[in-house]
């Protein structure tokens, strides 16, 4: 049986102003060389750090699986507050010459911190029946240009090509302060 597609994920919220102005060199670079990728480019504002996916089904569920958040969140608090957690991007890769994203340069952190923290949200939202999607290979990363997204690009079947970014492959990007981890919509409006 297919898996319903996602349509909610956790993530983490980028707001650095160094990442940010970082990732807007190599976006303007991009967009100076080829400018039919215009349209791909993740604007700033929208900068994230997807952790988890998930299928929820309405309204209530919603509510049920975001009470599930919060109560694992809130039994973490404590991890992020008296230790700071710093999520540090260095680097691009890129998946199926189609998304070009910063890369976490932060795998120890994420594995003994970030990850149990994870594992708690997981927990509490499978109990009440909900199915996370399966990210074993999943690679945390802030993608800066989404070709897959942009639907006359997609249809012509465009490519990133490795040139446009060769001079950026182990850009330095910031790090990013975990203050929060949201439970957000990919097909609902955006909202704080």
């Amino acid at each position: 049986m297919k898996e319903p597609p996602a349509n909610y994920f956790l993530a983490i919220k980028i707001k650095n102003v160094q990442i940010t102005i970082n990732a807007s060199i190599l976006q303007n670079h991009i967009i100076e060389k080829d400018p039919s990728l215009g349209k791909a480019i993740i604007k700033q504002n929208s900068f994230h750090l997807t952790l988890k996916v998930l299928h929820l089904k309405n309204s209530s569920e919603v509510e049920l699986k975001r009470n599930a958040f919060v109560k694992a969140v809130e039994k973490n608090q404590q991890e992020f507050t008296n230790d700071q957690l710093y999520l540090e991007f260095q680097g691009i890769g890129e998946f199926f010459e189609q998304n070009l994203y910063a890369k976490l340069n932060s795998e120890n952190i994420v594995k003994t911190r970030l990850n149990p923290v994870l594992e708690e949200i997981t927990k509490e939202i499978t109990k009440s029946g909900v199915q996370l999607a399966n990210q074993e290979s999943w690679k945390p990363h802030l993608t800066l240009v989404n070709i897959r997204k942009v639907n006359k690009l997609r249809k012509e079947a465009r490519k990133l090509n490795s040139s446009l970014t060769s001079d950026f492959k182990n850009m330095g990007f910031g790090r990013e302060l975990v203050l929060s981890i949201q439970l957000l919509s990919m097909t609902g409006p955006k909202s704080k």
